[in-house]
């Protein structure tokens, strides 16, 4: 597990940085995108919920609500009609609009898609229904006769005229009851989901922050761990100290940079102050060359390497002739500035 987890920091250690805060950014891009289209799945599928509702639900109910209306008022319209004889007339008109009326209202339900209860039930209802307006025009013609004792046998209890009204009202109330629980059902399956849609999507939304907030945490650690590593390595060489090296192992420009402090801190301590120890023990061995020709310090040590050369040979000269008695010998002051030129005068 620890040399996963090792091989996956490698892996990011070695990216560029360019590419880790893209990365980065497309990370919490997608997270939000996905947060977004579950979201918009959801609303979707509640509109489409919604718009089932009013369609196999909403509509049967209106339906069924104008064909109880309808018929509530059919069935007074035939007292009426019965003992206002001078209203008979527009009465039939009436009573044939409320019959069509119902007859239009349960064509266009009919022409629903029905569940198989439905069905059943509306069969019912057409049964009793037509035998209801059978009776019901019978009666309405006994009363236009004159014809009481049958107008009294058909609005007494238990009459077939009264039994079929009264499975007609029970056949369009279970129809309406129906389309009610269907409603309902509806209504509490859209509930369940939108709860169980809003804990998915506070869920998703925290593991979201979570996982971005990690992104943003890994990327910060990974950035400003090593970017304060190389600083706290240049305050080291601003104070001389070049004993300390970072070996980072990895391959971004964080890495890049602090291989090439190591190299540069290698080669001062190596060539450049290794040289100048040379040189204060008194070996002017040591041959620097130049790196490019941009490089100010190993000419510098050259030269100072090649003025100590002379002036030694210089002095070993001077010696030489004077232990020989040839005291008048002189060095070459022009082959020498400052102090060194003031030795050999």
């Amino acid at each position: 597990m620890c040399n996963k987890e090792e091989t996956e920091m490698s892996f990011i250690d070695d990216m560029k940085i360019g590419k880790k805060l893209i990365g980065g950014f497309l990370i919490v891009v997608i997270i939000l995108a996905i947060v977004a289209a579950y979201g918009y799945i959801n609303a979707q599928s509640a509109a489409t919920r919604s718009a089932e509702m009013y369609e196999d639900a909403t509509i049967p109910i209106s339906l069924l609500g104008n064909v109880q209306a309808d018929f509530q008022q059919l069935r007074a319209e035939i007292y009426r009609f019965i003992y206002v004889p001078e209203a008979r007339g527009s009465l039939d008109t009436t009573m044939n609009d409320l019959d069509a009326n119902i007859q239009k209202n349960m064509a266009e339900f009919r022409n629903r898609q029905l569940s198989a209860a439905e069905q059943t039930t509306l069969a019912k209802f057409d049964a009793s229904y037509a035998e209801f307006m059978k009776l019901y025009r019978d009666t309405k013609e006994a009363a236009r006769a004159n014809n009481m004792e049958k107008v009294n046998a058909d609005l007494s209890a238990g009459s077939p005229l009264i039994n079929a009204r009264t499975a007609t009202v029970a056949a369009y109330k279970d129809l309406i009851q129906l389309n009610t629980n269907k409603a309902k059902n509806l209504a509490d399956q859209t509930a369940a989901d939108a709860a169980t849609a809003s804990i998915l999507l506070a869920v998703l939304t925290i593991a979201g922050i979570i996982i971005a907030l990690a992104v943003a945490i890994t990327l910060t650690r990974g950035i400003t761990g090593p970017v304060n590593m190389v600083a706290a390595n240049l305050k080291e060489l601003s104070m001389g100290h070049l004993g300390n090296r970072m070996k980072m192992n990895r391959k971004d420009e964080i890495g890049e940079m602090a291989e090439v402090m190591d190299q540069f801190s290698d080669d001062l301590q190596n060539n450049v102050i290794g040289t100048m120890q040379k040189i204060a023990n008194g070996d002017l061995s040591s041959d620097v060359k130049a790196k490019d020709a941009q490089d100010e310090i190993g000419p510098a040590l050259r030269t100072t390497t090649e003025s100590l050369r002379t002036l030694v040979a210089e002095a070993n000269m001077l010696s030489k002739a004077a232990i020989a008695g040839q005291l008048s010998t002189r060095g070459n002051a022009d082959k020498f500035k400052g102090g060194y030129k003031e030795i050999i005068q």
